[in-house]
């Protein structure tokens, strides 16, 4: 379809095709006119619309399609500076004055359309999301396309290769190269993670696991041994000495020590100076072997019930898979001892064969006490630790809480990534912060990122919890409505009430009743949020590609442990805004409205004194990070300066003396180097680059094996029709020359 344009330079729309009855060649838009029908009517009192979905009924895809055939004619006909002016006038009907915005709008979030709409003058709405004619478009997700076209003058809400970002596997792979590269130590906020994708990453979670495990052991031993000393102590004094106690605690010697050597593994990994001078510890470090990881792991999950010999509830033992309970690949699938019925009296399983149960050493116990005072002192996540090794496997890139599953066996957590790909498994917080019953819940806090390079990050100042509907029970794993507050997974549940969420004022209350202090979450919580949200910010920033035209919301989303420190779980792309509750709804339209006013005022904005609000965290200027001297007061002598050259040594005495002087003041950041680690970093660098490159090289070298077959095959044709031509040849003459 093609336009035509008058010798008066007024615009003509093409006629319809013959046989062809067309509404929009001869629609009232480009014509310029507006139908009888609609004259005197407002929009939503228009009887071509349904009241009930009007974006999906047939009056509202004739109306795109109209104004896409618009667009189209526009395009073709007009300047870029009039096109705006001329879709005014002929879509919506109105003498631009200048002032006039546009905006395409394809999302839930009603609260940014009624945003937009309140505003003085109101911004008018492109109801086709595709078009290029905007000067502000929201979207819930974005393309490749929606970058090619973005002019000066032109917003929308989304950075290229955001993904980065607000994907499990970006956000884990950033955070990672983040902390090894820069002095951050992202452990502090962001629970260990691994890509089950990659081999080497397999490994260190099985590591990870197998030292949780150990940890867990020492911890139940402690706990146990008082208990039983306590107890011990009480019949004493009671005198009962003569009364026989059934319930015991009896504990697996061998274990104790596996896993006391275990932890002493883990701290020389944790001490960077242990590995300074490492050609003389070589052969001082015993191995551990996979019959004692096995053996360490089974007991791990040993309830104190069992070992104290008292009857009480088993715990669930889920054997997947060709894994051992350590996580080793059993080569063959016959049944073996790690398969199948446990025995009723764990003394006699498999994997504690020729193993010592009784009273331990004194000296062991002494041993344990203190790798676990060290580990408290050296692992910044020891608090996330709980009772249990307890697992949280989650989709790379799915939102919503969907496929996310709480896993606390190995072989298990092995089997589900092996047979689904592209999971991240993440460490569980076992002693998170319960609030409403006995309710897990967690923290949704918008961030606005203007620009990422510099970074310029505003930050909303109030936010809301979301709640699971039943009480936190690590021993019911499979219940997801326990362990995950997603909307999505918790609006059906049972006890579903007030939307499953709580606003920050009921939050601050519980924290003062705990804490005595009324300013808790301003003073200690704030100011932790904001240096977690800006390194994950940096830590994502060389890989965001930064448009002036760009900006977007991010929805962080952080668990509070028991001990009141923040965890960073994820980071989502454009935020669910839903208006469960009457106090949500305000909330929305506060930080809608301001939303808008931070866009149109950039750096002119300032707060209206009302609260919430948004506040600025950070705002990198172009200048940050150089150094800038004022010259009355600088060191260095100009380049054409004509002193001798005993000034030229006093100035650079002098300059040795500043520099110096800066060098004393300057403080260190970040932790010591290990040797170890940088050495396995490298390790795993090599390996998944030599990964890579096998991989290139046996597919070059099977596509070439398959072509030399097929060549061999086309060459085994042609020789053989050309033995059958042969032959053939040779019986015509033999019998031509029999004939004669």
């Amino acid at each position: 379809m093609t336009a035509m344009i008058s010798g008066e330079g007024t615009l003509l729309a093409p006629p319809p095709d013959r046989g062809v009855k067309s509404p929009i060649c001869n629609s009232f838009l480009l014509k310029g006119e507006r139908p009888a029908s609609h004259r005197g009517l407002r929009r939503e009192e228009s009887p071509s619309q349904s009241p009930a979905r009007p974006r999906t009924s047939k009056a509202s895809a004739v109306r795109r399609e109209e104004l896409k055939c618009l667009e189209m004619v526009l395009q073709r006909s007009c300047r870029k500076e009039d096109m705006v002016s001329a879709y005014l006038r002929r879509a919506h009907h109105l003498e631009p004055a200048g002032k006039e915005r546009i905006f395409c709008f394809d999302g839930p979030d009603e609260h940014i359309r009624r945003a937009l709409l309140a505003q003085e003058p109101p911004w008018v709405e492109n109801q086709m999301a595709t078009s290029k004619i905007f000067h502000l478009k929201w979207t819930v997700s974005d393309c490749e396309d929606d970058y090619r076209y973005l002019q000066e003058g032109m917003l929308f809400n989304h950075f290229q290769r955001n993904r980065e970002l607000t994907t499990k596997v970006g956000l884990t792979n950033n955070l990672r190269r983040f902390s090894c590269e820069g002095p951050v130590d992202v452990d502090r906020f962001f629970p260990r993670s691994y890509d089950m994708s990659s081999a080497s990453e397999v490994q260190d979670f099985v590591l990870d696991f197998r030292r949780c495990a150990a940890l867990g052991v020492l911890r139940q031993h402690l706990r146990l041994a008082n208990w039983a000393e306590e107890r011990r102590r009480l019949m004493e004094h009671l005198n009962m000495d003569g009364v026989v106690d059934g319930s015991c605690y009896v504990c697996n010697v061998n274990v104790l020590r596996i896993a006391v050597k275990a932890m002493l593994h883990w701290l020389e990994d944790l001490d960077g100076t242990f590995f300074e001078d490492e050609d003389q510890r070589l052969g001082a470090r015993p191995h551990l072997y996979t019959q004692e990881w096995d053996a360490l792991v089974c007991y791990s999950e040993l309830t104190d019930a069992e070992l104290c010999g008292e009857d009480g509830e088993e715990r669930k033992r889920k054997q997947r898979g060709s894994y051992s309970a350590s996580g080793m690949a059993i080569p063959s699938p016959t049944r073996s001892p790690w398969r199948g019925a446990r025995a009723e009296n764990h003394q006699r399983w498999p994997e504690f064969y020729q193993h010592h149960w009784g009273e331990p050493p004194a000296n062991l116990r002494q041993h344990a006490e203190e790798t676990l005072k060290l580990l408290e002192a050296r692992w910044p996540q020891i608090s996330a630790q709980g009772p249990m090794n307890v697992w949280v496997v989650k989709p790379g890139s799915s939102s919503k809480g969907s496929g996310v599953l709480c896993m606390d066996s190995l072989p298990e957590v092995l089997h589900h990534c092996k047979t689904t790909s592209n999971r991240i498994v993440q460490k569980y917080i076992e002693r998170p912060l319960l609030l409403f019953s006995g309710r897990k819940f967690d923290l949704r806090q918008w961030v606005m990122v203007r620009s990422f390079r510099p970074l310029k990050v505003y930050m909303f100042s109030s936010c809301y919890l979301r709640l699971c509907n039943e009480p936190y029970d690590l021993g019911d794993l499979e219940n997801r409505q326990r362990h995950i507050s997603n909307w999505s997974v918790n609006k059906r549940g049972k006890h579903v009430s007030d939307g499953a969420v709580a606003s920050l004022d009921e939050f601050q209350e519980v924290l003062e009743m705990m804490t005595g202090q009324r300013s808790y979450w301003e003073e200690e919580l704030i100011p932790q949020l904001r240096t977690c949200i800006v390194q994950t910010l940096q830590a994502v920033q060389p890989n965001i590609i930064q448009r002036s035209e760009s900006f977007e919301v991010y929805g962080f989303d952080f668990l509070i442990g028991e001990d009141l420190k923040p965890w960073l779980l994820e980071v989502n792309l454009s935020p669910a805004c839903e208006s469960r509750t009457a106090w949500m709804s305000e909330m929305l339209e506060r930080m809608a409205s301001r939303l808008v006013e931070v866009l149109q005022q950039g750096d002119a904005f300032t707060s209206d004194g009302r609260a919430p609000d948004w506040h600025l965290i950070c705002d990198e200027g172009p200048e940050d990070g150089a150094f800038s001297e004022h010259p009355a007061t600088s060191p260095v002598a100009p380049a054409h300066s004509e002193e001798p050259q005993t000034c030229r040594r006093e100035a650079g005495t002098e300059l040795a003396d500043v520099w110096g002087q800066r060098a004393l003041n300057l403080t260190l950041l970040g932790k010591s180097v290990s040797r170890r680690f940088l050495r396995r970093l490298d390790q795993i660098w090599r390996r998944n680059e030599a990964q890579t490159t096998i991989a290139a090289l046996w597919r070059g070298w099977a596509l070439r094996q398959r072509m030399r077959q097929e060549r061999w095959r086309m060459a085994g044709v042609v020789y053989h029709r050309c033995r059958q031509r042969a032959w053939l040849n040779l019986l015509r003459l033999g019998l031509f020359q029999h004939r004669r």
